[in-house]
């Protein structure tokens, strides 16, 4: 029992074949301690969580999923209780924003004549208005406008009568079964990060672990902690900042050699932050971020009677292991196999004795006694080897009909800086960033009661739901240098964005600021909204006017820290991102940490030239609605992102910090 605090522990994890008898006594007195405070936290939280402090709520919602995994490790743990702790943890990330966005919901359908920057003679909609003509997907506005209020007011309806954390707030059964929601938590003295999964048709699962259980294992003195990350990644940013201030004033060669190397050993830097995230960190349980592949029942169990009979013939020390009297075979749940077995057999060393470690641990978990000391770990891991061999051998000849996986990351406020999107097992794959998985289902509702406009919804041959969000890329609004002194940028982008505003009937502003009521407008009435320039544009439309829009377009912010989430202590992050979701922004793309203009000029056009097909050569030669209806591009804005990062010259330096909030947006 004195390990259970430095061991990894999964929800769910599996029931022994027999009867636990070893302190019996010991274990049934801390099970009954543990489902004490479990019901005192639970009646704090049904009394707080509507109006509480911010961080005692966070607070109490990651010590319940601590005493929930305790209680699963000591054989009371359920898919009740694994849903229970997961469902906790992928909506405590965003209480504050949560509470914003129902103040916000008051404030979206005020009547224009109580605005207070109401112009009597002035239509501030007529400036930008979308360029419809023939291809307006969209239905009468005032049925449009109906469906929105109703939306909002079933949304407030909703978060009033049951609060956030309410278990019962959550059902997949909208959600496409290839889209996966990982939260990630990291407790209030940053030793043990949380990680859980939530997939349509597969159970939640959560994984429970110590953050430097890999470097006490091995006994390091440089143990690399949760501040050490955070330390590194201010470190490089902050320098990275200074370097490119320094760039306009370097006029020699050498000078220019001296300053690419700083930026290039950045680079390497900020690469090798990723790698440790993974491989520090996550270890053998950075499968949980696999495409889940589908396993029968026979092989999941062939795989468990392998890594059984591994186990058990190490700890009989060779001999039959039903003759030592003290062996419990333990039971693992058919998730965690699914999610072990899809470990690759290439990893690195640490990681496969990570997963042997853990097993043990479960072992004596259900009472088996492990002496570490007297096992060959290295012949052990080698062993489990060989099986994730056999099992990727077999897997490798069954194809996925579930089509690629999209990753949406419910992050807390600890580890939001952090670029997961470019660890290796992440890099290149459609990942998002959503508030919580609480606002994920509440932007597919708002698909549902809005379609045909906003979504597309089709029934695959396998008969798994495929939800698509899309926009009408004519019904794009753009601004370009509208502080006037990005004229490379300016230059860069100025033909492409004339040749769209002749052939697809873009609009938009170049070299000037756009006023406050252009902003607003934009947002409100185009479908996709392009910004180059400084920042996230909040020097042209304040965040309490962003907040209040009944609908807001897809917006692609390419400015410097645009995605960038400031810290605020024990309070939750806030920013840019967070206001265009209140907004009901389906998705947003903002770089998390400032970039060279080059840099992002070279990954922007990438993405929506090569990426969306937003460019002349793929704008469909009619008009005519048919025509239109035609997807542009098979990539989505995530997808798009995600695959254009090695288009930098600094792929992690520059190449890491644009991501995408909200969902997969497909452009028409």
């Amino acid at each position: 029992m004195s390990s259970l605090t430095e061991s990894a522990v999964t929800m769910p994890l599996g029931i022994p074949e027999k009867k636990i008898k070893d302190r019996q006594s010991t274990r049934l007195s801390i099970q009954a301690v543990l489902t004490r405070a479990e019901d005192a936290f639970l009646s704090a939280l049904d009394l707080v969580a509507g109006g509480g402090k911010v961080e005692s709520i966070r607070q109490a919602c990651l010590a319940l999923a601590l005493l929930r995994a305790f209680q699963t490790s000591l054989g009371q743990g359920s898919q009740k209780v694994t849903s229970a702790a997961a469902s906790t943890l992928a909506s405590s990330s965003s209480i504050t924003l949560h509470r914003e966005l129902l103040h916000a919901i008051e404030t979206k359908f005020i009547d224009i004549e109580h605005s207070d920057v109401n112009w009597p003679s002035f239509d501030p909609s007529d400036t930008v208005k979308p360029n419809n003509g023939d291809v307006d997907l969209s239905e009468d506005l005032d049925d449009h406008d109906g469906k929105l209020r109703s939306y909002w007011q079933m949304i407030k309806s909703k978060y009033e009568s049951k609060h956030i954390l309410a278990a019962d707030t959550i059902s997949l059964e909208n959600v496409p079964a290839n889209w996966a929601v990982i939260s990630i938590n990291v407790s209030e003295d940053r030793n043990t990060m949380f990680i859980s999964r939530h997939q349509n048709g597969y159970e939640p699962i959560v994984f429970c672990l110590p953050v430097d259980r890999q470097g006490r294992r091995e006994g390091d003195d440089d143990i690399w902690t949760f501040d050490a990350a955070v330390g590194e990644l201010e470190t490089i940013i902050k320098t990275s900042n200074e370097s490119a201030r320094r760039a306009k004033h370097i006029t020699t060669p050498e000078g220019r050699a001296e300053w690419w190397a700083e930026r290039r050993a950045l680079d390497k830097r900020m690469e090798e932050l990723c790698v440790n995230l993974e491989f520090v960190w996550l270890g053998a349980f950075k499968t949980i971020l696999s495409p889940r592949n589908r396993f029968n029942k026979a092989d999941l169990s062939n795989f468990s009677d392998s890594l059984d009979k591994i186990f058990q013939a190490a700890l009989s020390g060779g001999r039959n292991s039903k003759t030592k009297g003290y062996a419990t075979k333990p039971h693992l749940d058919d998730a965690l196999l699914e999610s072990f077995a899809s470990l690759s057999s290439k990893c690195k060393e640490e990681e496969i004795e990570d997963l042997v470690y853990f097993i043990l641990d479960i072992y004596q978990f259900h009472g088996v006694p492990v002496a570490l000391s007297e096992l060959d770990i290295d012949q052990i891991a080698l062993d489990v080897k060989s099986v994730l061999e056999k099992v990727e051998m077999k897997q490798n000849k069954i194809s996925s009909t579930l089509g690629e996986e999209h990753i949406f990351l419910a992050l807390d406020k600890n580890v939001q800086p952090f670029p997961w999107e470019s660890i290796p097992i992440l890099r290149g794959r459609p990942i998002s960033r959503i508030p919580s998985l609480s606002f994920l289902l509440d932007q597919v509702a708002m698909g549902n009661h809005l379609r045909p406009s906003l979504t597309q919804s089709i029934v695959a041959a396998d008969n798994h739901l495929d939800i698509k969000r899309i926009v009408n890329s004519r019904r794009t609004f753009y601004i370009l240098n509208p502080s006037g002194d990005l004229a490379r940028t300016e230059t860069h982008f100025k033909p492409w964005i004339d040749e769209m505003a002749e052939k697809a009937g873009w609009k938009g502003i170049v070299g000037r600021p756009p006023t406050e009521m252009e902003m607003r407008a934009a947002l409100r009435d185009y479908d996709l909204v392009l910004y180059f320039g400084h920042g996230g544009a909040e020097q042209y439309i304040s965040s309490q006017k962003i907040r209040s829009l009944p609908q807001c377009a897809t917006t692609m912010l390419w400015g410097c820290s645009s995605g960038h989430l400031k810290e605020q202590g024990d309070f939750d992050r806030t920013g840019t991102a967070w206001h265009y979701m209140v907004a009901g922004c389906p998705s947003l793309v903002g770089n998390l940490w400032d970039v060279t203009d080059r840099d992002i000029d070279r990954l922007s056009e990438h993405v929506l030239k090569h990426g969306l097909h937003l460019d002349a050569a793929h704008q469909p030669q009619s008009r005519s609605r048919a025509n239109t209806l035609l997807p542009l591009s098979e990539l989505s804005t995530a997808q798009a992102v995600n695959k254009a990062r090695n288009e930098c010259k600094l792929k992690y330096l520059n190449g890491a910090a644009p991501v995408v909030y909200g969902l997969p947006v497909y452009l028409h």
